[in-house]
């Protein structure tokens, strides 16, 4: 099992919140799936995304970004339905993951931009299924790291 180290995440550049949380509860190491547990069960779901999103490698940040945009499109589309820049730039990303050129990069960039732009607008939505739409993602994130680290 991948291990998260303290100077890791220090690297990584965490809050000093997580940082310190990081070291009362697991000292200078843990493995990731006991992390993400501990994330999960504290309600810290916005850390768990961020970690998630910086131990993956650059490709399943990609399939990362698209899942959590797709999750919650619909909702930002209700909000700003003439704005089309968030679904195009999920396009954009899956052209990455099936032809990875300068081209499908620069576009993908813009998936980032549009995931970011999408939880924003969810963020108004109910909290309570924000949250459930929030543990899906980081759940696929979970599996993404374990696929990972099965090769």
């Amino acid at each position: 099992m991948k291990q998260v180290t303290l100077s890791q995440l220090k690297k990584l550049q965490a809050c000093n919140d997580a940082v310190k949380c990081f070291v009362d509860k697991f000292g200078n190491f843990a493995d990731v799936k006991t992390i993400f547990k501990a994330l999960i069960k504290a309600k810290k779901l916005d850390w768990a995304n961020w970690l998630i999103a910086r131990l993956l490698s650059k490709e399943n940040r990609i399939r990362y970004a698209v899942f959590a945009a797709e999750q919650v499109i619909d909702i930002y589309e209700k909000k700003y339905p003439n704005d089309d820049r968030p679904r195009r730039a999920i396009g954009a990303a899956k052209a990455v993951l099936k032809k990875n050129t300068d081209e499908t990069r620069y576009a993908a960039y813009a998936a980032y931009a549009a995931a970011d732009a999408a939880a924003y607008a969810a963020d108004a939505a109910d909290a309570d299924s924000m949250a459930a739409v929030k543990l899906k993602i980081i759940r696929y994130g979970i599996r993404l790291l374990s696929k990972e680290e099965g090769k």
